[in-house]
């Protein structure tokens, strides 16, 4: 009688933990923003994923936002992220810029000011860009520079942005701080607008997520890192991107 109270006991308590452990099925779910420049290509998602899951991190990019269990976010958290993910890896830039949002022209305009923007032709890298427009906008817009509809030429990334500035299609772009900082010299530019520092391009994983999964990934995407310019893996990131730094690396 006690033997088979004792074994009805454990299957009870086995089924329960059951009903109530989460369950977490592998591959995990990606959304990676591409506001900020970026290409979600099939090339470009499976070389991430190839590169991922032999460091132990499993990923599928997906599309969708809602639910993902891992998100890279080009925008200032909000307070639904923060409650719901936390902070697994920050965005490593060239030589450890600052991220910002700047407005480039010619040196050649012997332009300094905002003001003298008014009415000129302004490169943006989408509607939704936080760095490669909204900032920009803003500080435009603050300054009585109302940019009209027909003077916006949105490109798509930041390479895009600069080429028309180079070749005379816009009067000035909005670029990210650390291009900025790496193009302005080496193409005769000058900055006329540089915004603060800025807390965005990190990476996020779900709270609910087992500790060793958060582990795992957190240390695959410590080593991911642009290798050249064609690095597949990396074209599905903004082009400020240089990698991820985690407390580990």
């Amino acid at each position: 009688m006690i033997r088979k109270y004792n074994t009805c006991l454990i299957a009870s308590i086995t089924t329960l933990l059951l009903i109530t452990s989460p369950v977490y099925a592998e591959p995990l779910s990606l959304h990676i923003d591409v506001a900020e420049g970026g290409r979600l290509s099939d090339k470009n998602i499976t070389a991430l994923e190839s590169f991922l899951e032999p460091e132990g991190c499993d990923i599928r990019v997906v599309r969708g936002q809602s639910g993902t269990d891992l998100k890279f976010i080009v925008a200032p958290a909000d307070k639904e992220l923060v409650s719901a993910y936390e902070s697994l890896a920050q965005p490593r830039t060239w030589q450890g810029q600052a991220l910002t949002s700047s407005l480039l022209v010619k040196k050649s305009t012997a332009i300094s000011s905002l003001e003298a923007l008014q009415g000129q032709r302004i490169a943006f890298v989408s509607d939704d860009a936080y760095l490669g427009r909204k900032l920009a906008e803003a500080a435009l817009n603050k300054s009585g520079v109302k940019v009209a509809s027909d003077d916006i030429y949105i490109t798509g990334g930041y390479q895009g942005s600069m080429t028309m500035l180079l070749h005379g299609d816009v009067f000035a772009a909005a670029i990210a701080g650390p291009l900025a900082k790496r193009w302005v010299k080496a193409n005769d530019l000058s900055i006329i607008y540089t915004s603060a520092d800025q807390a965005i391009g990190g990476l996020w994983i779900k709270k609910n997520l087992p500790s060793e999964v958060k582990r795992q990934c957190r240390s695959a995407f410590s080593k991911v890192q642009r290798e050249s310019r064609r690095d597949a893996k990396m074209r599905l990131f903004p082009l400020w991107l240089e990698g991820f730094l985690t407390p580990d690396s």
